[in-house]
């Protein structure tokens, strides 16, 4: 299925741009006449790239829209659409053209990921917060979804802990379809694979929670704002994780977190907590924590025209944790709601699509392919507000 892409480039008209950076003057105490005097000339770049893609009721593309259809507004006034181009995306290659370019090295992705008929994917793999056994079953829909790319389609990938510069982007879907049969999920295994995780290998088991979040966050950020520089037009992150923990319940709570249920004198009192008003509340504070840290991953996503998809490998989920974590049903069934709304709220902020409670994940990978986004701008502090005229 093709995507359409209409880029609106709207002048805002702002003086004191000009004044800043487009004016050219003749020095002062140069003759003046008629044609000196049209040698001054001054000029107005304060453009905003607007990609829009419409969907119909059916989630389909709509691909016979004009800039006539459109209308763009600044701080509530409407704006005078400048250019308009309809971008056909599907990861082929027209008739005709060469071959896509192999990404040898960043020189590569950064010339390919700045055209406007390449689309990128990017999955982000958080394996903080995916079981060991939902990440062995999410590989397969994953791997249909890197077989039905185009050979045009440019695929990059990354963990919490991944630095921004190795990141590597690739056309090869081989070499994507290996990173994914090797992606090995942790939740609740606090085991340290390297020098930075050993530093808190004996903290307690909620500062470790803690701390990945926090990581998780900071990765994400940097993400968006790393592709931010590298195009554009929009990104898909594909985030492939089951959701952020705000708070554990006392059954999971160990002083050591190497030691797990050792370090727990609670960690097989099912009732413990279950009724406690206590425990409501500090799972209220722990997601309102949670959520002002979330909104520096919207604001970054938002500013660099980057989409969060966020696919739940648990599927359709009955429960949060293992009957032998021993955790009562009530903070069971609070826990898991909890982890899902940070998957529901990263997507719905950043113009993404939640794919969770399916068991079928393709149905809900391959909406990614046809609907990317609705309408974004992006100039400084000055983001219009886009709609259909109709």
């Amino acid at each position: 299925m093709a995507l359409s892409v209409g880029l609106l480039e709207v002048g805002t008209g702002h003086p004191q741009a000009a004044q800043q950076t487009g004016e050219v003057q003749e020095p002062q105490g140069a003759p003046q006449n008629d044609a000196d005097a049209q040698a001054t000339f001054r000029a107005d770049i304060n453009l905003v790239r607007v990609d829009v893609i419409v969907s119909d009721d059916d989630g389909e593309p709509v691909t016979d829209l004009t800039a006539d259809d459109f209308e763009v507004f600044e701080d509530g006034e409407l704006q005078e659409v400048d250019q308009f181009r309809l971008i056909r995306l599907d990861g082929t290659v027209e008739p005709g053209a060469p071959r896509p370019r192999q990404l040898r090295n960043a020189i590569d992705a950064e010339i390919e990921l700045a055209r406007d008929d390449v689309r990128l994917f990017m999955f982000f793999f958080d394996d903080y917060h995916v079981r060991l056994s939902n990440s062995r079953s999410v590989q397969e829909p994953l791997i249909r979804f890197v077989e039905s790319l185009g050979p045009n389609d440019v695929v990059g990938m990354m963990y919490p802990l991944t630095p921004l510069n190795a990141i590597s982007f690739t056309r090869n879907h081989a070499s994507v379809i290996s990173a994914i049969e090797n992606f090995e999920g942790r939740k609740f295994d606090y085991t340290p694979l390297n020098s930075a995780e050993a530093q808190y290998a004996h903290a307690p088991s909620e500062v470790v929670e803690r701390l990945r979040n926090e990581v998780t966050m900071g990765a994400l950020r940097s993400l968006a704002t790393h592709l931010g520089g590298l195009r554009e037009g929009r990104k898909a992150i594909i985030y492939v994780s089951e959701g952020l923990t705000a708070v554990l319940p006392p059954q999971m709570r160990n002083a050591d977190a190497s030691l797990g249920r050792l370090g727990n004198p609670n960690a097989r009192n099912p009732m413990l907590g279950e009724n406690s008003q206590r425990e409501q509340t500090a799972a209220a504070f722990g997601m309102a924590d949670l959520y002002s840290q979330l909104r520096d991953v919207f604001a970054a996503a938002n500013r660099n025209n980057a989409a969060i998809y966020t696919l739940d490998p648990r599927g359709l989920s009955a429960f949060e944790f293992d009957i032998d974590q021993a955790v009562g049903l009530r903070q069971d069934a609070r826990a898991l709601q909890m982890t899902q709304d940070t998957l529901r709220t990263l997507a719905d902020e950043t113009d993404g699509r939640a794919i969770i409670n399916r068991n079928d994940l393709e149905p809900g990978l391959a909406q990614i392919m046809r609907v990317v986004a609705r309408c974004f701008a992006q100039l400084g502090r000055i983001s219009p507000y886009c709609r259909p005229r109709h």
